[in-house]
């Protein structure tokens, strides 16, 4: 059943080339608030479709704790997210992203007692060495701390809380659709988010100025990641975490294609090198 995570996978990559589009405005923070809103009603909205509105009350306190934790530490991984997107170059961003399947490794073996086997910590190597060709993209990893480059820690911590995010996810056990966990999850960072942007950069309704296109791209992407989200935590109640979240990332090839159509990016001989090592450290967790 992890194939789920195969569709998530392409969602994801769409969404992100939407939401690169609509980041070239001042207030990050209130652009981010944008985007989660239109993920939430997706996923609210699919929730009604599927009946789970009578499931609410069947969420048990524990459940409650875990979805809005997951949610907190989630809000805090898409302000690092949109904060690094700002000024990433998209290809290096997603590849900062496959760090997350080490965290997730790790955590699902301390917390779900999956087995890390020979084939994943190869698999994990693989991906980490993938990962160092394809930085070396941009001149090699000592530049990438220069005071241009400050959005690669942002692009790296947030996929680690992503990777926190999702296990408190899957340690939620409670037999309702995952639809509706989802929603309160959702919920929570819409609202986190929503507040710090008011606080912090003053009333949504400022980003009319960003214009219709921006916002529609904005709108797009956070449907589509909405979806991404429902078939994902769906494969977390399916399959093991750490096998759904390297299928997740096993996406390179879209995002290439995606990013060379749209931002004009391209891959050097080093970073094809890398971006196969790394879809084969992918292919040994599923093995």
């Amino acid at each position: 059943m992890d194939c789920f995570g195969g569709a998530f996978s392409y969602y994801i990559w769409c969404g992100s080339n939407f939401s690169k589009k609509g980041t070239s405005g001042n207030n990050i923070i209130q652009i981010c608030a944008v985007h989660l809103l239109a993920i939430f009603v997706t996923v609210f909205c699919v929730t009604l479709l599927k009946g789970g509105w009578g499931q609410f009350a069947s969420v048990t306190c524990r459940s409650w704790w875990l979805a809005v934790s997951s949610g907190f530490v989630q809000a805090a991984s898409w302000i690092a997210y949109f904060l690094a997107m700002k000024k990433a170059n998209v290809s290096f961003l997603m590849v900062l992203d496959k760090t997350g399947v080490v965290v997730t490794v790790l955590l699902a073996a301390v917390f779900l007692d999956e087995q890390i086997t020979p084939a994943i910590v190869l698999g994990s190597v693989l991906i980490l060495t993938g990962t160092a060709l394809m930085c070396a993209l941009h001149g090699g990893v000592s530049q990438l701390m220069n005071s241009e480059n400050h959005w690669v820690i942002w692009g790296t911590v947030s996929p680690a809380l992503q990777a926190i995010s999702n296990m408190l996810a899957a340690l939620d056990k409670t037999p309702v659709d995952t639809s509706v966990t989802t929603t309160i999850r959702m919920l929570t960072v819409v609202v986190c988010i929503c507040t710090l942007a008011r606080i912090k950069e003053g009333p949504l309704g400022r980003l009319v100025t960003l214009g219709v296109k921006k916002l529609s791209s904005l709108i797009i992407g956070g449907v589509i990641l909405g979806v991404s989200y429902l078939l994902m935590y769906e494969a977390f109640s399916l399959g093991k975490v750490s096998a759904v979240t390297a299928i997740v990332r096993a996406n390179f090839l879209i995002t290439t294609m995606l990013a060379q159509m749209i931002f004009k990016e391209k891959l050097s001989k080093k970073g094809t090198a890398g971006f196969i090592l790394v879809l084969f450290g992918v292919a040994l967790f599923v093995l």
